[in-house]
Formats: C-alpha cells, sequence, structure tokens
C-alpha cells in the first residue's frame, strides 16, 4: 500500500480473522474503494461477496456468472428457492430429493434451503415435510441469497 495502487488484489483477506476485526477490515476496504481504489478480492465466504459492487463465479477453471449481486440473484429464472425451519433430518432430504424438480438441498443450521423448478408444485413439497415431519412445518417462498445461486450454479442435483 505504500506506493499507492489504484488496483489492489487481496486474496481471502478475512480467513481465520474474528468477527469484529473482519466488520473493521471491510470498513477499510469501504473506505478504499469510496477514494477511488479498485479492489479484486477472492473469498469463499457468500455473505462478504454479497458487500461486493461486482462478483464473478469461478467453477473448474471457468467464469459461470458475473454482475452485481442483485443480477447474480435474478439468474435463477426459473428456479424457486423455500426456506423451511427444521433441523436436519436425514429421512425427509431423502424423500424431497425422489421429487421431481428439486435442485438443490442445502441445511443452514434450523433452516432448510429447497432450490427447485417452478413447476414444483409448492403443495407437494409441503406434503413430504409435513409427512417427514408429523405435520409441523411449511416451506415458505423466499428471495435467493448468493449461496443459493452459486450452489446451483456449480453444482446443481450433486449438491443432493
Amino acid at each position: 500500500m505504500a506506493h499507492d495502487p489504484d488496483l489492489v488484489f487481496l486474496d481471502e483477506p478475512t480467513a481465520g480473522i474474528d468477527p469484529i476485526t473482519r466488520k473493521d477490515l471491510w470498513e477499510v476496504f469501504y473506505d478504499m474503494a469510496a477514494g477511488g481504489k479498485t479492489l479484486f478480492i477472492t473469498t469463499h465466504y457468500m455473505e462478504e461477496a454479497e458487500r461486493c459492487g461486482r462478483l464473478a463465479f469461478l467453477h473448474e477453471g471457468r467464469k459461470v456468472a458475473d454482475g452485481t449481486p442483485d443480477e447474480i440473484k435474478k439468474s435463477l429464472k426459473d428456479k424457486v428457492v423455500y426456506s423451511c425451519r427444521t433441523g436436519y433430518n436425514p429421512a425427509m432430504s431423502e424423500s424431497l430429493k425422489k421429487l421431481k424438480g428439486i435442485i438443490v438441498l442445502n441445511q443452514f443450521g434450523e433452516e432448510l434451503r429447497i432450490i427447485a423448478e417452478r413447476s414444483l408444485p409448492q403443495k407437494e413439497l409441503t406434503a413430504v415435510i409435513r409427512q417427514s415431519l408429523g405435520g409441523k412445518a411449511s416451506p415458505s417462498l423466499v428471495a435467493p441469497n448468493i449461496e443459493d445461486v452459486f450452489i446451483t450454479m456449480t453444482q446443481g442435483r450433486r449438491a443432493l
């Protein structure tokens, strides 16, 4: 930084950093960008990627998407994302995988994210979930996040 470059490459700059220092570091990045610097940041943290003005997803050496975070989220087009408040349930996951139109199941603690073809009826999805859980939960249609899009574009059915 001593020679005041216009372009700064940062390779996973927040890996292994505590949350407070990570927040502070992102404030430094924003200040640099506001000062006219271009920052090229690689990260595997999708919530960090969403902080950037433009993104590019790479998979197996190929660019599979690029654009603003909003543009990339809209790229799922014919797919929908559901969220269901439920802990990990292997039997339910196996039942869901059998539904025609399921693309990705992604568990986040007590939230199951389901990416499916728009043609899969929500009532069919709800029936499988309720049967597995004894009628306790149902999926809600939600907006895709960056991780939903990344996993769909790079893994698709392999993520099951």
